[in-house]
């Protein structure tokens, strides 16, 4: 059974149009009509037309609740509006004269309960002129009959009051729902800033966390007055390296990628890595990359090697060029399907 989408708050969401519960009751809407048809104890010849007649507006019925678009699309609302004068016309030419059953034209009620719906899915237009052309359908009927226009009209007019009461409703429910469905993005887009907020926060503190606890006892053995040994200033570069990496290349600034370029750095390969964030939206394949980067790096025993992720929108997700100490180099890209290619 599907249910309300909270965060979705058009009109037939709303409604619950689109939910088993609501497809019950129009079934059961459809299924009292045509139990009402029959004029029990008497003639029946008309009752085929008459069938006829609510199977296609229940056709419509099912139209409007099957499309989720809101407002209704154009083409698909005019479709569901045209049953209504057809199950009308169909009416009338199934019944000869006099309706001695009112209930024979209960077709009609199937049809302005549809027109009461499309006002609400935003197509008003569309439903006064179904139900319009409908009346004059039936005021046509009674002049036909021998009854006179008037009296064909009256058998109409009920469903004309009924549709201007949901005129009426969509009028004040739409305009409310586009309200709350605003000020739910509002909040949305104000939540999203905090998030953000909070996590510039956190990376702030990170780098602080990542210097107080690497560069700053690397600042105070520079200030004192002992001179640095051969291996304390090989780390003090390499610890510069690193922290310039993770501040112009947070995506590399993970535990595996870090080990391996400060590794491959201290024998002597000239490491380079570029973050331009083109990875930010495909996790599965950015966590793969980094691998291969790790590999790479770990690989490495002299030259130089650059890992490259470009901007989003590039044919080519991320690349490694990694060229030896003899000129001799390999090419690893990953495409935008994740493939990965080594020449």
């Amino acid at each position: 059974m599907s249910f309300r989408d909270e965060n979705d708050l058009s009109a037939p969401t709303l409604l619950w149009l689109h939910t088993l519960p609501a497809k019950v009751v129009a079934g059961g809407f459809v299924a009292a009509t045509l139990a009402s048809l029959p004029n029990y104890g008497a003639d029946n010849s008309s009752l085929p037309g008459l069938v006829m007649a609510v199977v296609i507006v229940a056709g419509g019925i099912a139209t409007l609740m099957a499309t989720r678009t809101d407002p209704m699309p154009g083409r698909t609302a005019a479709l569901a509006a045209a049953t209504v004068p057809v199950g009308a016309l169909i009416t009338g030419l199934a019944l000869p004269g006099h309706v001695a059953n009112p209930n024979q034209t209960n077709a009609l009620g199937a049809g302005v309960a549809l027109c009461a719906f499309l006002c609400v899915r935003g197509r008003v237009k569309m439903a006064w002129v179904a139900q319009v052309a409908a009346a004059a359908i039936m005021t046509a009927w009674g002049q036909w009959t021998g009854q006179g226009p008037w009296t064909g009209f009256l058998v109409g007019l009920p469903n004309l009051a009924v549709l201007a009461m949901a005129t009426a409703f969509a009028g004040i429910m739409r305009p409310a729902a586009r309200d709350v469905r605003e000020v739910r993005a509002s909040e949305a887009a104000a939540h999203a800033d905090i998030v953000a907020s909070l996590e510039r926060d956190a990376e702030r503190q990170r780098q602080q966390d990542t210097l107080q606890e690497h560069a700053w006892p690397s600042l105070e053995r520079l200030a004192s007055d002992v001179p640095l040994t051969d291996e304390e200033a090989e780390n003090i570069v390499l610890l510069g390296e690193q922290l310039r990496d993770s501040i112009r290349s947070p995506f590399f600034d993970v535990p595996e990628l870090r080990v391996a370029a400060r590794a491959a750095r201290a024998r002597g390969v000239d490491v380079d890595l570029f973050d331009d964030h083109g990875l930010d939206g495909h996790p599965d394949r950015a966590a793969a990359f980094r691998a291969l980067a790790a590999q790479w790096l770990s690989h490495a025993v002299d030259g130089e090697i650059t890992v490259r992720v470009p901007p989003p929108g590039r044919s080519g997700l991320a690349s490694i060029v990694a060229v030896d100490a003899d000129g001799e180099g390999r090419i690893l890209r990953m495409s935008a399907d994740g493939s990965v290619s080594i020449t």
